[in-house]
């Protein structure tokens, strides 16, 4: 490979886009749910299926989102076994509607409260999931113009030697 490529190629690997890593987990915190432990949590995408008991329920779920990265994050319930299903945004203070996602979720904890009744004869149930996407950080301008700055270089000392090799 020559000088040339090799100064290109170091050029473009150091210019791409990095990507930023983190650990973003979903915990369930509280609550009378007949399947989870009060510290169980998954770290990522994922998601899990939650019991509850043939009477009123109140969960605590926590998001921390990573630095680094955006996360969705939705609950889903059937109607048949759970009534009076809401999801409340502690944070916000607003009640959140328990059809849609929540979108985009970036910096630090977020705190949702789940609450209803489960309605079938042994309980109810719905489900979590968290879907995570990591950020992709651009190169800032000024590393580019110091990258471009030294092939330029690159190629005028390039030219120089093998004009000084041919006289």
């Amino acid at each position: 490979m020559s000088t040339f490529n090799s100064i290109v190629l170091l050029g473009a690997l150091l210019a791409s886009p990095m990507v930023a890593s983190g650990s973003t987990t979903t915990s369930y915190v509280s609550g009378n749910a007949t399947n989870l432990a009060p510290d169980f949590s998954y770290q990522g995408t994922g998601g899990s299926f939650v019991i509850t008991p043939a009477s009123e329920f109140s969960h605590l779920w926590e998001l921390n989102v990573a630095e680094g990265e955006t996360a969705n994050l939705s609950f889903s319930v059937s109607p048949i076994y759970v009534s009076n299903f809401a999801i409340f945004d502690i944070a916000a203070g607003i009640n959140i509607d328990s059809v849609s996602a929540l979108l985009g979720l970036t910096g630090g904890p977020h705190s949702y409260l789940v609450s209803g009744v489960g309605t079938g004869f042994s309980g109810g149930a719905y489900s979590v999931g968290t879907e995570v996407a990591p950020v992709i950080l651009p190169v800032p301008v000024p590393a580019a113009i110091w990258l471009m700055g030294s092939a330029l270089v690159g190629w005028v000392s390039i030219g120089g030697l093998k004009k000084s090799a041919v006289v």
